[in-house]
Formats: structure tokens, sequence, C-alpha cells
């Protein structure tokens, strides 16, 4: 998802105006966190897989950027100091499916915030219309040529919400194209 871009000015613009340090909880791969780094802002990240943050430092190094990251869970945040801001960008706070982990979450940001910090994230609210929806079938959702053979990379998502449990429910496939236009290889993932 590093080129997905559509709320990046909004989590770059909500950084420069906290005038302190920022701290981007489940940075991922670094997609708003390397962006704030290179405008020059104090920023920190954390993200609970480690295979995400070697990737984002790989990513920083190539930028010529060094960021400070830690491996954690954002129920269990303990970082060394305070922030003016704390975001949890895209969809990174629905990782936390039950009410107890979401306080548990919304408690550590709040511990982290120096006082008149801001809190920043993403909240998705369904209508009666999607919960309604069976599985929908799979949509092209972003098509980006790959980083090694420029070819098209695809994916393709299908989803269903469970008012239940209040979740969403992926089926995810991403096709790998070759030069004539065919599939090479394809990966399915299916998230809750």
């Amino acid at each position: 998802f590093r080129h997905y871009e559509a709320d990046l000015g909004f989590y770059l613009g909500a950084a420069r105006e906290a005038l302190g340090p920022v701290l981007d909880v489940g940075c991922g791969t670094g997609r708003v966190l390397l962006p704030c780094l290179a405008a020059g802002l104090d920023a920190d990240g954390v993200d609970n897989s480690a295979e995400l943050l070697e990737r984002l430092r790989l990513n920083a190094r190539a930028r010529g950027l060094e960021p400070r990251v830690v491996l954690a869970d954002m129920r269990d945040l303990r970082m060394p100091r305070r922030y003016a801001c704390v975001m949890i960008p895209f969809n990174a706070f629905a990782h936390n499916l039950t009410s107890d982990d979401q306080l548990a979450t919304l408690r550590r940001c709040h511990e982290h915030l120096l006082p008149g910090g801001r809190l920043v994230f993403d909240a998705f609210s369904a209508t009666p219309a999607m919960v309604a929806e069976p599985l929908a079938a799979p949509v092209l959702e972003l098509e980006v040529p790959h980083p090694d053979t420029g070819f098209p990379v695809r994916l393709y998502d299908g989803r269903r919400l469970d008012p239940a449990t209040q979740t969403q429910h992926s089926q995810m496939e991403v096709q790998e194209l070759d030069a004539a236009g065919g599939v090479a290889r394809s990966h399915l993932f299916v998230a809750l």
C-alpha cells in the first residue's frame, strides 16, 4: 500500500501542525512516517511486524533517512518520550478487534501525548446497505509496476462486513503479470 496516498496530505498536515514530535502507530513500511521524516519532522514509528519494520528501514536507507522505530503492539505501547501528535493512519486502528483492545490502544496513545497533544486516526463506519451485502466479487483496487520487472502488479479485494462481530472479512489476490499481460504469479490472502 505504499502507493496509496489519498490520506498522506492529511497526515503530513497534522504532523506539521503539531509543532512537536509525532508518533506513527502501525507505521508498517513507512508510507506516512518516511514522508514525515523527509519533510524534516521529528517523528518516530511503532509497528508489531518485524518484517514490515525491516522493510521500512531498507526504504529509509534508500532515501538517506534514519527512522527511530520500535517493535511493539499498539495495545501495550511503551515509548521513551511523549508526542504532540499520535497518529494511526489508514485502517491500522481496525486491527483492534475487541472493545478491550480498542480501549487499551486509546489509553496507551493518550499516555504518550504531551499536554494539548492530538490523537489522529481513521475510523470506518459501515452503512446498513454495506452490512447487508454478501461477500463482494473481487474488485481491482490498485495497479502498480513491479519494482524489479516493471510489469503490472494488481491487487484485487472482495469484502464482507459481519455486523455481529463488527469486522470486515477480505479476500485479496495479488497478481503479478508477465510481459504478455498474462498472470505469471498469483497470491491469495484471506483476512479478518
